[in-house]
């Protein structure tokens, strides 16, 4: 065993830390420190698509096993990662080796002093494996130079120390052992990741070239809706969009309305690098300040601000006539008249049969109430109901057309006279002396009637004068509210009509204008404040952080604002916020841009010049600067253009990072840049390779077992307002990720899944990266990949004039936009330069999209766009190599549809049955990709036109033989 080869070996075992990782050390350029007030640095995570750019190669996470990261280069060498940064294997053209078992873990967070040790077995790339130590070591906390940079880091001293062997024991005879090694690597918190080694053989060495862009990426705030000066009306509900991003990561988001924070949102844990945001917004009347701030680990703000009128809706009159009134709002107010006579005690609105409003009739100004309705499209049928005292209700009915081009009588009983007794005959013999003393008697009982017949009648006579009295006090004191309510109503309406009369409050801003941009630091804000109530306080905040404040103790009409303001480099966001005496609180935006002026340099930071390698692969890195903006970079190698980087918007700086491939003896690499202005410069590096001597040749390594490779997305939300969101793509890819790391027998690390819940969302850089990174990474030649896309597709008229339809169709991710899929969204041509970049001879795609542009289903059309005829042309130029299949969920012209009795897209749902085993038509236990495509075809195409619909699944390719793709269960 060579010393070089345990050199090589104990490289790969200090990898790890290499990656520019998400860590839960601080992200403010510092290490934490402990309370002694030593430095300490937390493990860092690894997350998809980091990369480390250093000057043998640039390296990125391509996929998560278990419990291993996996990288890999350019060149397909790969670095399979433990938790703790450990090398668990590293591949060198497609063959495994250098291996230590079990493997060692590094105490975190580190801190100058740890170290530890383990004994295990050591593998080597060439050889028979044996015992060694492993021993570890943080020896420092300095200053290291690098290409990137200087920065503050951890030196780690590794050793590795071969243990001896007895000559009684049944080992081999070594006729030397290998010696011992020593290792420093110098781990950077600033960076998190690994930016220097050091030990004796060139094969350990490098440099840190260049940061990741990611790690550098200023924390921005993108508002995708609503967007500024718009005008929204009342009745409906704007909804904030957008998203908040940063390199350091993002600690809080806050949403304020005209000064009122309404929503924050402080993610748990590590910060995020992405925080999307969905707010309602509850806006008053005219005019509305939305401001969106965010905030990275070191406590930096930035903010984003929106201004939005919201206005009332139309009124209406009700005049109770019989013609139909036409409106264009499909929100009106009706301004209802009450019946004159009347006492109205309830006003209710029906569209349509539902009530829509009520209104009390006490709250009647003028004799008029106001109800809001919403219409729908059309001709409406609107029923006024008043609720009345003690009558009959009053109903009238009218018809609004939304054209968006524009007492029963009481009876009163008398008492009954009482008959008059007649006297019987008295026999002629009765004695005078009886009659006369009936009659005496007679005359008493009647007296004694009268008498209580005049008592109650002076009884009712004063209980209707206290009945009276008390109608009287009663209707006095009705009479009295009525005249209160009636002043308080006037000087209700008098304030109203002096505080109408009153300016409103307004801060205008004379100096900056919105969107300036300035090469000087310093510079003034003017304007005024003005308010008929009276200003009593205003305030200035530059980025989210209040820099003035000026409170009136008696407020004053007119403020006069003048500041000198202090720009950070970049975008800066001035707000002004103006109070009044009764709380009205009015705010004014400036966004302005603070840019140095800086002429057009590119630095070169790697290779340095005349510098001597031995290894074939390195890497350039230059960073080109211009305050014009960069429009073009070109990198060339031996007069050989190998790279040319250029983005629609031309940037201030660029960071530039090429693989490279040198050839014996003299390189010659040229970095040429063009700003805005048209000024060229260049930067040239001489370097010299010099190959090192060859190594015996090691017996070929068996081939590695054919794998199967996944790419699953689902796009359901998307952030531009105007696409339609669908209901079950997201469950469609998550029911086949199931489906294929269940029943299909997929390994779940080979499987990756993007959707609007996962981390990496399905954005259009996400998309690219999973299709031409992950697989072009990950596949060989004898692998199987499958790619499944659910969400929407879209046509947009072809300028290019190569279709037949004249039409170029897309894949729409997450962040597309409506009126732009060229530059947003994933042209179908595409997946041609994507299935050429991937090695394995076996590629099938199904796409649950349709292109129809029809409304309904997953597509939509371009703005200006008229989507007719569509043909397949495109599917037959993606699939003309063998070994390449697509299986869409329709015909191009058909529409892709959504049932929400099954929970997904029809052409999922039996897609996935088929995978389950319902596909196996032949019964021999194993599912064929043309079993598979039968199977969906017949069954889509029945359940559509079950429920009223047209869908015919197409597939278009050719595969050698029978392509398995799942064991039918049970079998």
């Amino acid at each position: 065993m060579s010393a070089r080869r345990l050199v090589l070996a104990a490289l790969t075992l200090a990898l790890a830390g290499c990656a520019a990782a998400t860590t839960g050390s601080p992200r403010n350029g510092t290490a934490a420190v402990d309370t002694s007030g030593a430095p300490l640095a937390e493990r860092p995570t690894f997350t998809l698509g980091d990369r480390w750019i250093r000057n043998d190669g640039i390296f990125e996470l391509i996929r998560v096993e278990l419990d291993h990261y996996v990288f890999s280069s350019s060149t397909a060498d790969e670095l399979h990662l433990s938790r703790d940064l450990v090398l668990a294997r590293y591949k060198h053209v497609g063959s495994t080796s250098l291996e230590f078992t079990p493997l060692p873990k590094l105490q975190w967070p580190l801190r100058v002093g740890s170290h530890g040790a383990v004994a295990g077995r050591f593998k080597p790339r060439y050889g028979e494996p044996y015992h060694a130590d492993f021993a570890w070591q943080v020896a420092a906390w300095e200053d290291v130079t690098v290409p990137a940079g200087t920065f503050k880091a951890f030196r780690i001293v590794y050793r590795i120390t071969p243990r001896l062997q007895s000559n009684f024991g049944p080992s081999q005879w070594r006729t030397a052992l290998p010696s011992a090694l020593t290792l420093s690597y110098w781990y950077a918190p600033e960076v998190r990741q690994f930016v220097k080694a050091d030990g004796e053989s060139w094969i350990v060495r490098f440099e840190l070239v260049a940061v990741d862009p990611g790690e550098r990426e200023p924390l921005t705030v993108r508002v995708a809706a609503p967007k500024d000066q718009s005008t929204i009306l009342v009745g409906t509900e704007p909804i904030l969009t957008g998203r908040a991003s940063g390199g350091k990561g993002v600690v809080r988001v806050e949403v304020t309305v005209n000064g009122r924070l309404v929503a924050s949102e402080a993610p748990t844990g590590e910060p995020r690098r992405n925080i999307a945001f969905t707010v309602p917004l509850a806006l008053r009347d005219g005019k509305n300040v939305v401001i969106v701030t965010a905030t990275e680990p070191g406590g930096a703000k930035v903010q984003e601000a929106r201004t939005i009128f919201h206005t009332a809706p139309p009124t209406v009159r009700w005049d109770g006539g019989d013609t139909a009134i036409r409106v264009g709002q499909q929100h009106v107010v009706l301004a209802i008249p009450l019946p004159a006579g009347k006492n109205v005690s309830v006003v209710s609105v029906a569209v349509n049969d539902v009530v829509a409003d009520s209104e009390l009739a006490a709250n009647a100004r003028d004799g008029v109430v106001e109800a809001q309705v919403r219409l729908a499209e059309g001709e409406n049928r609107v029923r006024i109901r008043y609720d009345l005292f003690n009558e009959a209700q009053i109903v009238q009915d009218r018809t609004i057309v939304y054209d968006p081009a524009a007492a029963a009588p009481v009876q009163v009983a008398g008492r009954p006279q009482r008959p008059e007794d007649t006297a019987a005959a008295e026999e002629g013999q009765r004695a005078d002396e009886a009659r006369r003393a009936e009659e005496l008697r007679q005359r008493a009982e009647e007296q004694r009637l009268a008498e209580e017949q005049h008592k109650r009648a002076e009884e009712q006579r004063l209980a209707d004068e206290r009945k009276r009295a008390e109608e009287q006090r009663l209707a006095e004191e009705q009479r009295k509210r009525a005249e209160e309510q009636r002043v308080a109503e006037e000087q209700r309406r008098r304030e109203e009509a002096r505080l109408a009369a009153l300016p409103p409050l307004v801060v205008t801003l004379s100096s900056p204008r919105d969107q300036a941009r300035f090469e000087q630091e310093s510079i003034g804000l003017a304007g005024t404040a003005t308010g008929g109530k009276g200003v009593s306080r205003v305030s200035i905040a530059l980025n989210g952080v209040e820099v003035s404040r000026q409170d009136e103790r008696t407020p004053q009409r007119a403020l006069a604002l003048s500041l000198p303001v202090t720009l950070r480099e970049g975008q800066n966001t001035l707000v002004v916020t103006a109070t009044e005496a009764d709380g009205t609180v009015s705010q004014e935006v400036r966004t302005v841009f603070f840019e140095r002026p800086q002429p057009l340099t590119v630095a070169l930071r790697f290779p340095q010049d005349q510098m001597r390698v031995s290894d074939a692969g390195s890497v350039a890195a230059a960073v080109v600067s211009s305050s014009k903006g960069v429009t073009r970079t070109v990198v060339s190698l031996n007069g050989v253009q190998i790279h040319e980087q250029s983005e629609k918007a031309s940037p201030r700086s660029q960071l530039v990072t090429v693989p490279l491939r040198l050839q014996p003896g003299v390189n010659v690499v040229a970095v040429s840049a063009t700003d805005a202005a048209g000024v060229n410069r260049q930067e040239v590096r001489t370097v010299f390779f010099d190959p090192p001597q060859a190594l015996a040749a090691s017996p070929a390594a068996p081939a590695a077992p054919a794998q199967r490779w996944a790419v699953v997305i689902g796009v359901g939300h998307y952030e531009h307002p105007s696409i339609p969101r669908l209901r079950y793509s997201v469950a469609d890819a998550e029911s086949v990720y199931e489906t294929l790391v269940g029943v299909a027998g997929f390994k779940k690390e080979h499987v990756l899944l993007m959707t609007d819940k996962s981390d990496k969302k399905p954005t259009l850089k996400n998309i690219k990266w999973a299709l031409g990174t992950f697989l072009a990474r990950s596949a060989h030649k004898d692998d199987t990949v499958l790619i499944f896309f659910a969400g929407h597709g879209a046509p947009e008229t072809d300028p290019r004039g190569l279709e037949r339809d004249g039409l170029a169709k897309y894949l729409i991710p997450a962040d597309a936009e409506e009126d732009d899929l060229y530059s947003s969204a994933l042209p179908m041509d595409e997946l041609h330069t994507i299935f050429n970049r991937i090695e394995a001879e076996r590629i099938v795609a199904f796409l649950d999209a349709c292109y129809s542009g029809a409304a309904g289903g997953r597509t939509f059309a371009a703005r200006k766009t008229r989507a007719a005829g569509i043909d397949d042309q495109f599917l037959e130029r993606l699939t003309r190599s063998k070994g390449r299949a697509i299986i869409t969920a329709s015909r191009p012209s058909e529409v892709s549809i959504e049932l929400p009795e099954l929970g997904h897209g029809i052409f999922t749902y039996y897609l996935v049955n088929g995978l389950k085993g319902a596909a196996d038509l032949n019964g021999d236990g194993i599912i064929s990709l043309q079993e598979l495509y039968e199977y969906v075809e017949q069954q889509v195409s029945t359940k559509s036109r079950a429920v009223g619909g047209n869908q015919h699944p197409v597939m278009k390719g050719e595969m050698e033989g029978v392509l398995p793709l799942a064991k039918a269960p049970g079998r």
